[in-house]
């Protein structure tokens, strides 16, 4: 009989030893390796946690850190943490993140070391105490990262805790045009952002000329409560509208005829910025182009401390002509009630790009090729090549400056 009990005791015994070699059969090591215990242990409060760290054993054997403690039910919790979670920040040093606590309650940690061959050194214990989840807001609104952009800035975050929070940012409204005021007196303007989940945000319509300031802070939803204000200095980067090209055709370079109730000055040889002063209340200019414009796209930067209605353009030769022979500047708005403002808005002394699609006029109400006149004799001949008038609103004493006006 003893012969038939000992073989499934030889075969369970094979099982059980063939399961642990598999954690160490490829390493040469001895089976009863000593392991020394945890040394130089640490704990750091953290929210809803405790941070351990250890020094990294030197004996090559060295597997895994069993943690141990007791939660807040009165259970034992056991958590291996691999010999591969090294510190980032000290390579020589275990790192543990410990989470999950609802509580700030103190608590005993204890560490053994175990080798490949499942031996355990002595235990070695350290007290720690979760952070408040109420922490989350003052750790997460420290991650706010701005990264400037063209005239904008892009805004990021890290919430790897999951928190229920949302971000709240306030800035100036560098652009407002509802009346004149001064710098310091400009709104400022808010924006409330979910910010449980990452994702990036974009502020736009920020200046060029200036360092753009924004505060911010973090809210706990489920309290209310917000953490502190903190705030990010930060300059834009200009556009490419900004930017002088030798191969574009900017205008107006010249005047035809005279200029009508305003001054021009160009700022430099190049004539690709220039500044006006109106003196009457039909300002305007003639300028001749080289040849057909490129696009259709009337594009130019400027500024001004003043709005400045009434802003249009012509190109038939003998404008004003009638209004089929006009197109006017319409830019977008949020103030007038169809939309749209026919002019130009103040931007406080910072350079604002404006782009307008002038697709739908072209053949109904451009003519590059100028106008044939007849003469007496029978002949005649072709006036206003190229020719296009630009007039400045209908205002007296604005001041505007303009910068790289082209089609495109």
């Amino acid at each position: 009989m003893k012969k038939y009990i000992l073989l499934p005791f030889i075969a369970i015994l094979t099982i059980i030893c063939g399961s642990c070699g598999d954690d160490y059969a490829n390493k040469d090591v001895a089976v009863d390796t000593e392991m020394e215990p945890v040394a130089d242990l640490q704990a750091e409060s953290f929210i809803s946690s405790v941070i351990l760290t250890w020094d990294i054993p030197e004996n090559e054997n060295y597997y895994y850190t069993l943690v141990s403690y007791v939660d807040a039910n009165g259970e034992r919790v056991n958590r291996k943490v691999s010999k591969y979670s090294v510190d980032p920040e000290n390579p020589g040093r275990i790192k543990a993140l410990i989470g999950g606590f609802n509580d700030t309650n103190e608590y005993e940690f204890t560490l053994t070391n175990y080798s490949f061959a499942n031996n355990a050194s002595a235990s070695t214990t350290v007290k720690g105490t979760p952070q408040s989840k109420a922490m989350a807001k003052e750790y997460i609104v420290k991650s706010v990262k701005f990264e400037p952009g063209v005239e904008s800035a892009t805004v990021t975050w890290d919430n790897s805790l999951n928190a229920d929070i949302k971000l709240v940012m306030s800035w100036k409204d560098y652009f407002y045009y509802a009346k004149r005021l001064s710098f310091d007196e400009l709104p400022m303007l808010t924006r409330e952002v979910n910010a449980t989940t990452p994702h990036t945000e974009v502020i736009n319509s920020l200046p060029v000329e200036t360092d753009c300031k924004v505060e911010y802070y973090i809210v706990d939803n489920e309290s209310g409560e917000k953490s502190e204000t903190m705030t990010a200095t930060f300059q834009v980067q200009p556009p490419a509208e900004d930017i002088f090209n030798s191969a574009i055709e900017y205008f107006p370079t010249n005047v035809y005829g005279t200029a009508n109730q305003m001054t021009i000055n160009w700022t430099d040889e190049n004539k690709n910025e220039f500044n006006i002063l109106t003196s009457g209340s039909d300002p305007y200019i003639y300028t001749t182009l080289t040849g057909k414009p490129a696009g259709t796209t009337l594009v130019f930067r400027y500024k001004s401390v003043q709005n400045i209605s009434g802003v249009q353009i012509f190109y038939k030769g003998n404008a004003p002509g009638s209004a089929n022979d006009m197109v006017d500047i319409k830019l977008p708005d949020t103030v007038t009630s169809n939309g749209t403002y026919n002019g130009l808005r103040m931007t406080n002394g910072f350079w604002k790009t404006v782009r307008v699609d002038l697709r739908p006029f072209f053949n109904s109400k451009f003519d590059y090729d100028g106008m044939w006149v007849p003469e007496a004799n029978g002949s005649g001949k072709i006036v206003n090549r190229n020719r296009i008038r630009i007039d400045f609103g209908g205002q007296d004493k604005r001041e505007l400056s303009f910068r790289n006006m082209h089609f495109e």
